[in-house]
């Protein structure tokens, strides 16, 4: 891309930044020294439901991490209270990994996931980094999306338990399955989805997972996901692992057949495209 295309890019991106974020109503800005370090530090213990004993990052790496350029960042909202935090740090040769990224629930649905991601899409924009990776957990329906659909991430992996046992709320008693997601900055921006003759394998049958052999291997496939993983751990944490297992089940061996995962529809199935 030339000078005057990246200045355009960036120029574009400032502004997505500024507009998600004002519909949010929240400001995302750097977190500097030790002291913000534990007031984000404490709101992702809250966020996950960590002992304080085994917090989710250490306020003492998060000082270094923004030292050696890493990218640290709050939200705050409209009266200047801390709620949310990301932390990711660079990597080499592609850009950013963000490795930590959470807003308290109460401003989960306001589109600040949307807001935090853009704002790092123009960090990254501005220190010449061509893209950000990250890992989630493939049964949040809602992160499915967001990242999928709303950003335009794509697949790179399924890391199998890539954390081991987790002991905080959101995750306990499940194991860490996660995917591995790349952001292209430069092609940032919402994936048309095309699943025409898809063939579901993994189906939501009141509730619970149901595998549905595919009569074809070349037709696109789907792979369904609960639309409430978290609450369906709180209630029926048996159902939830079956879930997590069946999901296993279906994705690993489809992407490594060569499928791609190309997205996620409006009844939270993952569309893996035809083989290749």
């Amino acid at each position: 891309m030339t000078s005057a295309g990246e200045a355009t890019l960036l120029e574009a991106a400032r502004a997505q930044a500024a507009e998600a974020a004002a519909q949010a109503r929240v400001r995302v800005r750097p977190l500097h020294g030790i002291h913000d370090m534990r007031a984000a530090a404490g709101v992702l213990d809250e966020i996950w439901g960590t002992d304080r004993s085994d917090p989710q990052l250490d306020p003492r790496v998060m000082v270094a991490i923004e030292e050696a350029g890493g990218y640290v960042v709050g939200v705050t909202d409209a009266a200047d209270v801390l709620v949310g935090a990301v932390v990711g740090f660079p990597r080499q040769p592609e850009g950013l990994h963000s490795h930590i990224a959470g807003v308290l629930p109460g401003f989960a649905l306001r589109g600040v996931g949307t807001a935090l991601k853009l704002h790092q899409r123009v960090w990254c924009l501005e220190r010449g980094m061509r893209c950000v990776t990250w890992t989630f957990d493939p049964l949040v329906s809602r992160n499915a999306h967001l990242n999928l659909v709303t950003l335009g991430a794509r697949v790179e992996h399924y890391l199998v338990d890539l954390y081991g046992p987790m002991e905080d709320d959101l995750n306990r008693g499940d194991p860490s399955d996660r995917l591995m997601v790349r952001w292209e900055l430069a092609s940032a921006g919402r994936r048309e989805l095309v699943a025409s003759g898809a063939r579901t394998v993994l189906e939501n049958r009141d509730g619970a997972p149901v595998f549905r052999p595919a009569s074809s291997h070349d037709a696109p496939l789907l792979v369904a996901v609960p639309r409430d993983i978290e609450n369906l751990r709180r209630t029926n944490p048996a159902v939830a692992l079956k879930w997590r297992l069946s999901v296993r089940q279906a994705l690993v061996p489809a992407l490594a057949e060569g499928r791609e995962l190309v997205g996620f529809d409006a009844d939270s199935n993952y569309v893996l495209g035809a083989r290749r």
